[in-house]
């Protein structure tokens, strides 16, 4: 029941974020076509649109991570959400450069 909780919050953000993301292109579209500047443009894609990416590239992975969880027992669970930890620091790593300028 626990899982399921889960799956369906983040089932429910995800659509709630793609639905968001959707309009965010409406509305620069929209001003694109209006000749607005570049101004309007970088704060988009610098301040409004990474705040709705990055929740909805973060439920998908919780979705994902809950889906794939085996039922199994405590340690088989623990050993699969420490792999995947694993990865998610391995690409932190991978990627440091990227997280720095970001920030």
């Amino acid at each position: 029941m626990h899982n399921l909780f889960f799956v369906y919050i983040s089932q429910k953000n995800n659509k709630k974020s793609s639905e968001k993301m959707s309009e965010f292109r409406r509305i620069l579209l929209f001003y694109s076509g209006q000749n607005k500047n570049d101004k309007d443009k970088i704060h988009f894609f610098k301040i409004i649109k990474p705040k709705f990416t990055s929740k909805l590239i973060y439920f998908k992975k919780v979705r994902k991570l809950e889906t794939r969880k085996s039922l199994g027992s405590k340690r088989i669970q623990r050993e699969y959400l420490d792999s995947e930890l694993n990865k998610l620091n391995i690409n932190f790593t991978e990627n440091i450069e990227f997280y720095n300028y970001y920030r």
